[in-house]
């Protein structure tokens, strides 16, 4: 692992990199809300269609315009296309995961080779209070498990609308 930390690095400092900070925005409990799923006449029947809350076309709009974001998701891009559609922003990147194992090593290599560039880095996701391994020290990470959302008070203010 090492090994591919220091080559990571190394990428990232010869990379040609945007002066942006680096967003990885997960997308169930992140931009969807998994708490409003529950039926409220039976709590144990979820709801079809996750919901989104008005807010966050505009939190998520702020983000893309002033970061490069990247989707972090093991939904397809067909999905994820809708998903920008809706939000109203312009289509943003994957990294694909093969499973929910949130240290899979294409998100890693982004935060290092980013890091390396001298770039803010942050990852955003529905981590279930287990943070993913091997990231760089600088990596903001926000867990919104609890919440089953991105509330706008948790989103670092360097990253919220004025």
């Amino acid at each position: 692992m090492q090994k591919e930390i220091a080559d990571w690095r190394e990428e990232g400092r010869h990379a040609d990199q945007p002066d942006l900070p680096l967003v990885l925005l997960g997308v169930d409990g992140v931009i969807t809300d998994l708490s409003a799923r529950r039926s409220e006449q039976d709590p144990d029947v979820e709801q079809p269609v996750p919901l989104i809350p008005e807010y966050m076309s505009g939190l998520v709009g702020h983000i893309v315009d002033i970061a490069e974001v990247w989707w972090c998701s093991t939904d397809d891009q067909d999905s994820l296309d809708d998903l920008c559609g809706v939000l109203g922003i312009r289509t943003l990147p994957v990294v694909a995961l093969a499973s929910d194992e949130m240290s899979d090593a294409s998100v890693r290599r982004l935060l290092w080779n980013a890091d390396a560039g001298g770039r803010a880095t942050y990852f955003i996701d529905d981590f279930s209070g287990v943070v993913p391994a091997r990231l760089p020290d600088g990596t903001v990470v926000i867990d919104t498990a609890v919440d089953m959302v991105l509330r706008p008070e948790r989103v670092p203010s360097e990253l919220r609308p004025g």
